[in-house]
């Protein structure tokens, strides 16, 4: 009965461990999660991405036919690479909705109508630096962008739980319309609701926003209880961008 009402498939980068454990606590009944990864060489963001996604089309086979939808859960991959991009798997996913992690943000944001936004991540200045300019294609104003850098390996031993306060303070004050909470491979569904209630404004998360729009192709429209984002009863489409 695993699957009943719907099977997810996610690939994520293969330094990826928060995003299964955090995401099984929060499946609707009758929804399974189906993972795979992309093994990634190299340090530098623009040395890693190109080699996660040349390994997609092997991954996807083994996901292909058995899901009724894929995600890639590389926030990073999105910004890095050109809209559209994904068109290129076409081939390999055989009519099975794909979305890239970047897009699910862009339709939640849209899903609350977020037109200046905050955003906070664990990112490098070399990846941070480029997320006002991707936003903007999306005509999606990033008011403010604070970063908390480690590298690649130290991200996954912290908790967004620990930056509340700091989010806090810098957010606060500034006139936006949602938070964006940026990276899959930091816990986050912990602290949005309390943060939704200090801020005044939905808070989402790479994280929230992929299960969200993956729950939504699958017409599933349960509310885990955890944002607004949830509480919206609007039919979820498939990312059609770039």
């Amino acid at each position: 009965m695993f699957g009943w009402r719907g099977k997810l498939g996610i690939i994520m980068p293969d330094n990826n461990t928060i995003l299964e454990p955090e995401l099984y606590g929060y499946l609707p009944e009758g929804v399974s999660l189906n993972c795979g990864r992309a093994v990634m060489h190299g340090v530098a963001a623009k040395d890693r991405i190109p080699t996660g996604v040349a390994a997609l089309p092997g991954v996807i086979e083994g996901l292909q036919k058995r899901v009724g939808v894929i995600s890639y859960a590389c926030m990073t991959t999105s910004i890095f690479q050109p809209l559209g991009w994904q068109k290129s798997l076409e081939t390999f996913t055989k009519g099975t909705p794909f979305l890239p992690a970047g897009e699910t943000m862009i339709c939640a944001l849209r899903q609350v109508n977020a037109r200046k936004i905050g955003i906070f991540s664990p990112w490098l200045e070399e990846i941070s630096s480029r997320v006002p300019e991707w936003f903007a294609q999306f005509d999606i104003e990033v008011v403010r962008n604070v970063n908390i850098p480690f590298t690649r390996d130290e991200v996954t031993v912290h908790d967004v739980e620990e930056f509340y306060s700091h989010i806090i303070n810098e957010f606060r004050s500034q006139k936006i319309d949602a938070l964006g909470i940026m990276g899959t491979d930091w816990g986050t569904f912990s602290i949005i609701n309390p943060l939704e209630r200090d801020l005044g404004v939905p808070v989402i998360s790479s994280n929230l926003a992929l299960l969200w729009c993956m729950l939504g192709v699958l017409g599933i429209r349960d509310n885990i209880g955890v944002g607004q984002l949830f509480d919206f009863d609007t039919p979820v489409e498939v990312p059609s961008l770039g």
